[in-house]
């Protein structure tokens, strides 16, 4: 009884608890409505923590692809080391018939004794053949030399029949020469004084070149300043931009706390709120993307304005460029004549010189007298080069002797250098128990293909790498071999041709001695032509003297090139202006890139502000939510009064 009167003591208690369970209940009433709204919130809820985890994984992505941007090098590397080992293959391949070939090139070298000495007696046979073609030139200038000397013997009648009739026909014609030599002489001193006036106008045209560059560097002064005060526009609207990087910077220390803010919102991955808000933030990026769209298209519009005002620019330097262009052909027709002016003084030049080769003249007569000397030795020289024959036959049975002693030393150094290569081949075997364990390596670059991780890939490719790396040494050493061997076939081919050049050497040397004679008379015949050539030039004075009155209208001309020349430097004064309005205009378009950056920036600020109030109504549904928590604890002690009403209405039974 006691124990049931402390339950009834209870129930009082409960039942006053009761009065106000009943106004919970109202509530509760109305609280299932709330939670069936809130069963639909939590189906948008897990959709929007799905998309919370898709944002995370899209953040990783990002990581991903910088790593996959490394990998991809990687694998680039790894597909050409694919390429490396199907060649490795294929070199396998190879060096199996490379081990056959080592058996052949055995029996190879005891064949390649019998065909060396068989090489030589070729080499000798070829000689001798040469030498056969040699002795057939030689009897052919032995009868050009006999039939050469026979015509210095009518030659020899004939200068005497000549000198004769010159000195009697020269008689008149030297007093007639003698009388035009005055002239000319008269006519030479008129031409020094005006060579010496012409002198006079060039230190005239030097200085006036001078004056020219010191102009032309004055206007490119002032070029200079112009550009001058644009770089100072330029460095202005430059300072501005930095005040604009300054704050996109202070944009950057302020979006640093809003990715911290990013990171609270993935906590907050119950909101609602916020996936309107990101809708909202989609129609706002819509339409910043069309107001992009719209720069892009003002942007084209003012290059378009830009490009119509250079046109204009152009235009007006293209009618400038017309009347350079005239100018020029003008420049052209005077230039042609300066070069004949040229042309004329080359061939005033030549005059002196023929006025010194007629001092000349004299000394080659008296030369002319020792040339008959010469010819006497000439017959004699003939009579030796009969007894150097003989002897010829005799030193070329002799050299033969020595080419065949110089390929015996020869033959020698090729047996070592075969012993050295016997060495490598030793070596070879050794490089295929290399490659035997490359073949294992490549079992496990197979297995390697399996392997989906990237670090682990990334490991075995080191060691793939490092073995790699023994291939290349050993591929180095194989391809040295090569060399060795086409080393070995080319000495074989040098040894050839050195035979054949000491057999020439020695035909040449003997006619080498003929041509010495020969380039003596060659010298005598160049002086006699130089005569000729003086005595044309003497005939060409009077087109000197005409052509020397065309100087005078080429020098006016000369200063009228001047004026142009001064027009063409202030062109150029011109262009290098444009040239700077380049780089100008290009960096305008660079501070425009800078803007379009900037307003994109305050495009991102907006929604910042926009995320701000996102927030403000995220801590709204935070409270919301606490209190849905305390609703849970009041729904629990109800259950729990319940269980005792329950108990209660049984003690009362």
């Amino acid at each position: 009884i006691h124990t049931v009167l402390r339950a009834h003591s209870k129930t009082h208690t409960v039942l006053s608890a009761h009065s106000k369970i009943h106004t919970v209940l109202r509530a509760h009433s109305k609280i299932h409505t709330v939670l069936r709204a809130y069963s639909k919130i939590h189906t948008v809820l897990r959709a929007h923590s799905k998309t919370h985890t898709v944002l995370r994984a899209h953040s990783k992505t990002h990581t991903v692809l910088r790593a996959h941007s490394k990998i991809h090098t990687v694998l680039r590397a790894h597909s050409k080391i694919h390429t490396v080992l199907r060649a490795h293959s294929k070199i396998h391949t190879v060096l199996r018939a490379h081990s056959k070939i080592h058996t052949v090139l055995r029996t190879h070298s005891k064949i390649h004794t019998v065909l060396s000495a068989h090489s030589k007696i070729h080499t000798v046979l070829r000689a001798h053949s040469k030498i056969h073609t040699v002795l057939r030139t030689h009897s052919k200038i032995h009868t050009v030399l006999s039939a050469h000397s026979k015509i210095h013997t009518v030659l020899r009648a004939h200068a005497k029949i000549h000198t004769v009739l010159r000195a009697h026909s020269k008689i008149h014609t030297v007093l007639r020469a003698h009388s035009k030599i005055h002239t000319v002489l008269r006519a030479h001193s008129k031409i020094h004084t005006v060579l010496s006036a012409h002198a006079k106008i060039h230190t005239v045209l030097r200085a006036h070149s001078k004056i020219h560059t010191v102009l032309s560097a004055h206007a490119k002064i002032h070029t200079v300043l112009r550009a001058h005060s644009k770089i100072h526009t330029v460095l202005r609207a430059h300072s501005k931009i930095h005040t604009v990087l300054s704050a996109h910077t202070k944009i950057h220390t302020v979006l640093r706390p809003h990715s911290k803010i990013h990171t609270v919102l993935r906590a907050h991955s119950k909101t609602h709120t916020v996936l309107s808000a990101h809708s909202k933030i989609h129609t706002v990026l819509r339409a910043h993307s069309k107001i992009h769209t719209v720069l892009r298209a003002y942007s084209k519009i003012h290059t378009v304005l830009r490009a119509h005002s250079k046109t204009h620019t152009v235009l007006r330097a293209h009618s400038k460029t017309h009347t350079v262009l005239r100018a020029h052909s003008k420049i052209h027709t005077v230039l042609r004549a300066h070069s004949k002016i040229h042309t004329v003084l080359r061939a005033h030049s030549k005059i002196h010189t023929v006025l010194r080769t007629h001092s000349k003249i004299h000394t080659v007569l008296s030369a002319h007298s020792k040339i008959h000397t010469v010819l006497r030795a000439h017959s004699k020289i003939h009579t030796v080069l009969r007894t150097h024959s003989k002897i010829h036959t005799v030193l070329s049975a002799h050299s033969k002797i020595h080419t065949v002693l110089r390929a015996h030393a020869k033959i020698h150094t090729v047996l070592r250098a075969h012993s050295k290569i016997h060495t490598v081949l030793r070596a070879h075997s050794k490089i295929h128990t290399v490659l035997s364990a490359h073949a294992k390596i490549h079992t496990v670059l197979r297995a390697h293909s399996k392997i989906h991780t990237v670090q682990s890939a990334h490991a075995k490719i080191h060691t793939v790498l490092r073995a790699h790396s023994k291939i290349h040494t050993v591929l180095s050493a194989h391809a040295k071999i090569h060399t060795v061997l086409r080393a070995h076939s080319k000495i074989h081919t040098v040894l050839s041709a050195h035979a054949k050049i000491h057999t020439v050497l020695r035909a040449h040397s003997n006619i080498h001695t003929v041509l010495r004679a020969h380039s003596k008379i060659h010298t005598v015949l160049r002086a006699h032509s130089k005569i000729h050539t003086v005595l044309s030039a003497h005939a060409k004075i009077p087109t000197v003297l005409r052509a020397h009155s065309k100087i005078h209208t080429v020098l006016r001309a000369y200063s009228k090139i001047h004026t142009v020349l001064s027009a063409h430097s202030k062109i150029h004064t011109v262009l290098r202006i444009h040239s700077k309005t380049h780089t100008v205009l290009r960096a305008h378009s660079k501070i425009h890139t800078v803007l379009i950056a900037h307003s994109k920036i305050h495009a991102v600020l907006r929604a910042h502000s926009k995320i701000h109030t996102v927030l403000r109504a995220h801590s709204k549904i935070h409270t919301v939510l606490s209190a849905h928590s305390k609703i849970h604890t009041v729904l629990r002690a109800h259950s729990k009064i319940h269980a005792v009403l329950s108990a209660h209405s049984k003690l009362f039974r």
